[in-house]
């Protein structure tokens, strides 16, 4: 056991290592250009059409993502916020999660929620989105996040 703890430190540590500078140094976020959205529409006509029902179900919500991503913010601009970006990530991931146990065959049970949660939370960015979201809430504050 303890050396699977070791073995899986030292791929955090090397990840922390080479990943994490590689990711710093990305100069500006990627831009979806306007018809990325064809290819995800053409997968679900063909699910739909085929009968393939989980299948359309995944691709619709790889749909939805894609137009809370791209259209959402001027739709409704608390999508745009960082707490609805997460939010909207979180949601979608964990709707995925449960709809592959699903197409798996699994039942909906309490350790596949627990997983789905993990996977919506992974997602939306763990921990990193925990501070995210305070510092932004703390930006937010009139006083600085300072409780007088």
């Amino acid at each position: 056991m303890r050396f699977v703890r070791d073995y899986l430190m030292g791929g955090f540590l090397m990840l922390l290592v080479f990943a994490i500078p590689f990711l710093a140094s990305a100069q500006e976020p990627l831009q979806v250009p306007d018809d990325a959205w064809i290819p995800l529409a053409k997968e679900l006509l063909d699910a739909m059409v085929n009968g393939a029902w989980w299948q359309a179900a995944a691709a619709a919500l790889a749909l939805i993502g894609f137009g809370l991503r791209r259209f959402g913010p001027s739709l409704w601009p608390p999508l745009g916020t960082v707490p609805g970006v997460i939010i909207t990530s979180f949601v979608l991931a964990f709707g995925g999660g449960l709809l592959n146990a699903l197409a798996a065959g699994t039942g909906l049970d309490w350790p596949t929620i627990w997983t789905a949660l993990k996977i919506g939370g992974s997602a939306a960015g763990g921990w990193g989105a925990l501070e995210l979201i305070w510092n932004w809430m703390k930006n937010k504050m009139p006083s600085g996040g300072m409780v007088k």
